[in-house]
């Protein structure tokens, strides 16, 4: 059965819609195969060229929450916002408000949601996908009693929401490792972070949680208590559930600033994994998402990330790779069939950044 969780401690009250909290989402492993090449990219309406492209330089980048996973992105944002630009960052908890606003123009970029991006472009709303913020980081963490899919059977597992990608790829891991008569009880927690605290008080006993929060909760003091039941970083390194999404609209008569963000943010994520010691990417930890960081294990957590490279260096959205992940969420039963690379991606500005960066 699905029920709400209600605490004391952990509230999940949506109020006017925007609410800070942090990501959610676990990826699960599914029976396809992922592809064995990337082909070219799909368009190529904008080239390098001297005249700057059209742009207002004022634009809205909605995050369901802000974790490690953002803080390239929001460092590429502060470049670009000392450069002259206007870009505002609501957190909104909920990844179908971001979808709608991004589909009715209220917001133009968005990230980490990337069934709901496939969800409404195969209604043939107007975003894309054009590019990717983070490559597959996420776990399913336990108490160390969860050894297997069965071992839930009456436990409280808790999702973000009913529309997260976290909730569909747990919905997928069920299907494929649990037997019928596997039945926990689910709940909805939103943020990872505050899951992974739900799971240390013993309010729920399995979660998907971002990787810097499994190594919180699994690590020190709590090394005997949960565990990794499963790490869908290395399980699924081909699906891509935080891609990079925009108004396509706003795209069209706004191709300069798409092509400013998608650059600053290749820069970024090249300058972490430059830095093999994780130190880069723990100080802009700090500087952005202070409060979801332990001092404990940052060191530990930032070297984690830039040792796995999740931050992507070319991009992390070849054509192969969207083309999986569709397959992924169709084969899973969260995607109707039908849907084309073309509908749900636009790499134009991506392999511009790419040819203007030259090789990572």
């Amino acid at each position: 059965m699905r029920i709400r969780f209600n605490s004391k401690a952990v509230s999940l009250v949506l109020t006017a819609g925007l609410v800070v909290t942090a990501c959610s989402a676990a990826a699960t492993p599914v029976p396809t195969a992922a592809p064995k090449t990337a082909a070219p990219s799909a368009a190529a309406s904008v080239a390098p060229t001297a005249v700057p492209l059209a742009g207002s330089k004022k634009f809205t980048v909605a995050f369901t929450s802000r974790g490690i996973s953002s803080a390239a992105m929001m460092e590429a944002i502060d470049v670009l916002n000392k450069a002259g630009y206007t870009i505002d960052t609501p957190e909104i908890a909920q990844s179908n408000l971001i979808v709608e606003g991004i589909v009715n123009g209220q917001f133009q970029v968005t990230s980490g949601t990337t069934l709901s991006f496939l969800v409404a472009a195969q209604k043939n709303g107007p975003i894309k996908t054009i590019g990717n913020r983070l490559n597959n980081e996420w776990t399913l963490t336990g108490i160390s009693a969860i050894k297997r899919c069965d071992d839930t059977n009456g436990k409280i597992w808790a999702h973000h929401t009913a529309s997260a990608v976290s909730t569909a790829m747990a919905a997928i891991w069920m299907k494929t490792n649990c037997a019928a008569t596997t039945k926990p009880q689910e709940v909805f927690i939103q943020g990872s972070d505050v899951r992974a605290a739900a799971l240390r008080n013993g309010q729920i006993d399995i979660a998907e949680l971002e990787l810097g929060d499994a190594y919180n909760t699994t690590t020190g003091a709590n090394a005997s208590k949960f565990s990794i039941t499963a790490n869908f970083s290395k399980d699924l390194p081909n699906l891509k559930p935080s891609m990079i999404a925009a108004n396509s609209n706003w795209m069209a008569q706004n191709p300069g600033d798409v092509l400013a963000l998608m650059t600053e943010i290749t820069k970024q994520n090249r300058k972490i994994n430059a830095d093999p010691t994780g130190a880069y990417l723990k100080s802009l930890a700090q500087k952005w998402v202070p409060k979801t960081i332990d001092p404990a294990t940052i060191d530990v957590v930032a070297k984690a990330y830039t040792e796995q490279k999740l931050f992507p260096s070319d991009g992390g959205a070849a054509e192969a790779d969207i083309n999986y992940t569709i397959k992924f969420f169709t084969d899973g039963g969260s995607l109707d069939k039908g849907l084309t690379l073309q509908q749900a991606a636009d790499l134009t500005w991506l392999n511009v950044v790419l040819k203007n960066l030259g090789p990572a």
